[in-house]
Protein backbone atom coordinates (compact mmCIF):
# COMPACT_ATOMS: atom_id res chain seq x y z
CA UNK A 1 0.00 0.00 0.00
CA UNK A 2 1.57 3.19 -1.16
CA UNK A 3 1.01 6.36 1.39
CA UNK A 4 0.49 9.18 -0.53
CA UNK A 5 3.24 12.62 0.02
CA UNK A 6 2.19 15.61 1.44
CA UNK A 7 3.09 18.66 -0.01
CA UNK A 8 3.90 21.90 1.99
CA UNK A 9 1.77 24.81 0.32
CA UNK A 10 2.00 28.31 1.48
CA UNK A 11 -0.10 30.78 0.04
CA UNK A 12 1.60 33.75 -1.97
CA UNK A 13 -0.83 35.73 0.33
CA UNK A 14 0.88 34.59 2.82
CA UNK A 15 4.61 34.90 1.85
CA UNK A 16 4.44 38.48 0.28
CA UNK A 17 4.38 40.40 3.97
CA UNK A 18 6.85 37.61 5.58
CA UNK A 19 9.11 38.81 2.96
CA UNK A 20 8.22 42.53 3.02
CA UNK A 21 9.07 42.28 6.61
CA UNK A 22 12.26 40.33 6.11
CA UNK A 23 13.14 43.08 3.82
CA UNK A 24 12.64 45.43 5.88
CA UNK A 25 13.99 44.43 8.94
CA UNK A 26 17.56 43.64 6.83
CA UNK A 27 17.84 47.23 5.26
CA UNK A 28 16.07 49.49 7.58
CA UNK A 29 17.41 48.94 10.90
CA UNK A 30 21.34 47.89 9.58
CA UNK A 31 21.26 51.05 7.94
CA UNK A 32 19.60 53.20 10.53
CA UNK A 33 22.33 51.98 13.32
CA UNK A 34 25.13 52.61 10.91
CA UNK A 35 24.08 55.90 10.10
CA UNK A 36 22.91 56.80 13.68
CA UNK A 37 26.62 55.83 14.50
CA UNK A 38 27.80 58.05 11.94
CA UNK A 39 25.40 61.11 13.36
CA UNK A 40 26.50 60.14 16.64
CA UNK A 41 30.50 60.24 16.14
CA UNK A 42 30.42 63.62 13.96
CA UNK A 43 28.29 65.21 16.73
CA UNK A 44 31.26 64.91 19.26
CA UNK A 45 28.89 65.55 22.13
CA UNK A 46 27.46 68.93 20.98
CA UNK A 47 23.65 69.54 21.76
CA UNK A 48 23.10 70.33 17.96
CA UNK A 49 24.40 68.67 14.44
CA UNK A 50 23.98 71.11 11.50
CA UNK A 51 24.00 69.14 7.90
CA UNK A 52 24.10 70.86 4.75
CA UNK A 53 22.81 69.39 1.88
CA UNK A 54 23.12 72.03 -1.01
CA UNK A 55 21.77 75.01 -0.63
CA UNK A 56 19.62 73.37 1.91
CA UNK A 57 19.99 72.92 6.06
CA UNK A 58 19.38 71.29 9.19
CA UNK A 59 20.18 71.77 12.50
CA UNK A 60 19.26 68.60 14.42
CA UNK A 61 18.97 68.40 18.10
CA UNK A 62 21.34 65.39 19.37
CA UNK A 63 18.32 63.90 21.57
CA UNK A 64 16.26 63.74 18.71
CA UNK A 65 18.75 62.22 16.03
CA UNK A 66 17.52 57.99 16.61
CA UNK A 67 13.93 59.19 15.49
CA UNK A 68 15.47 61.26 12.35
CA UNK A 69 17.67 58.12 11.24
CA UNK A 70 14.97 55.82 11.52
CA UNK A 71 12.68 58.28 9.43
CA UNK A 72 14.95 59.10 7.04
CA UNK A 73 16.81 55.66 5.90
CA UNK A 74 12.97 53.87 6.19
CA UNK A 75 11.69 57.18 3.50
CA UNK A 76 14.81 56.02 1.10
CA UNK A 77 14.33 52.48 1.66
CA UNK A 78 10.66 52.70 1.28
CA UNK A 79 10.81 52.47 -2.98
CA UNK A 80 12.53 49.02 -2.93
CA UNK A 81 10.18 47.82 -0.43
CA UNK A 82 6.97 48.69 -2.23
CA UNK A 83 8.10 47.31 -5.31
CA UNK A 84 7.71 43.80 -4.09
CA UNK A 85 3.93 44.90 -4.64
CA UNK A 86 4.28 45.54 -8.42
CA UNK A 87 3.73 41.85 -9.81
CA UNK A 88 0.33 41.97 -7.62
CA UNK A 89 -0.68 44.86 -9.10
CA UNK A 90 0.11 44.15 -12.69
CA UNK A 91 -1.86 41.03 -12.13
CA UNK A 92 -4.89 42.68 -10.28
CA UNK A 93 -5.15 45.30 -13.12
CA UNK A 94 -5.21 42.06 -15.99
CA UNK A 95 -7.97 40.47 -13.77
CA UNK A 96 -9.85 43.46 -12.99
CA UNK A 97 -10.32 44.64 -16.56
CA UNK A 98 -12.14 41.90 -17.80
CA UNK A 99 -13.96 41.27 -15.01
CA UNK A 100 -15.22 44.79 -14.99
CA UNK A 101 -17.27 44.69 -17.59
CA UNK A 102 -17.26 47.27 -20.81
CA UNK A 103 -18.68 49.91 -19.38
CA UNK A 104 -15.61 50.84 -17.26
CA UNK A 105 -13.34 50.18 -20.29
CA UNK A 106 -13.75 54.29 -21.41
CA UNK A 107 -11.91 56.97 -20.40
CA UNK A 108 -12.85 59.20 -18.25
CA UNK A 109 -13.58 62.69 -19.60
CA UNK A 110 -13.40 65.56 -17.86
CA UNK A 111 -15.91 68.85 -18.20
CA UNK A 112 -16.35 71.82 -16.93
CA UNK A 113 -19.95 73.07 -15.45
Amino acid sequence: MLQSVKSWRFSFSLLLPILELTLWLVLVPTQAILFYTRLRYMAHGAAYISLQMGEFGLELPSRRLFPFVFESVAMRESEIISSINLPGAFVDALVTLPLGGPYHWHPLVWTWE
